[in-house]
């Protein structure tokens, strides 16, 4: 196996534990997205989980609603399926260990 099949294999099982972490801790949400989320191939300088539940964005949603943010259903459209304002982003978990080629 070459260093980057074995880096790649690393990866994934610590992906895998992670989403199981993930999934253990919100028994009563409703997950819709998991993600790896990195800087870019241009860079690769880190790589990190990241994840939402339905109710996860409903209170980024209301957060940024009591702020004045517009119109509601317009922001929660524009907020699924942004990363960094996911109420899991920067999931801790095994993939924070793992050292990016």
């Amino acid at each position: 196996m070459t260093h980057e099949a074995e880096w790649v294999a690393h990866l994934e099982k610590a992906l895998k534990a992670t989403a199981r972490e993930f999934v253990a801790s919100v028994p009563d949400e409703a997950i819709y997205a998991f993600a790896l989320y990195t800087s870019g191939e241009s860079d690769f300088g880190y790589a990190l989980a990241s994840a939402n539940t339905e109710e996860g964005l409903a209170r980024t949603a209301a957060r940024y609603l009591e702020r004045g943010a517009g119109d509601p259903e317009a922001l929660a459209r524009d907020l699924r399926w942004n990363p960094g304002d996911w109420a899991f982003h920067e999931l801790p978990g095994p993939v924070e260990n793992v050292t990016l080629p």
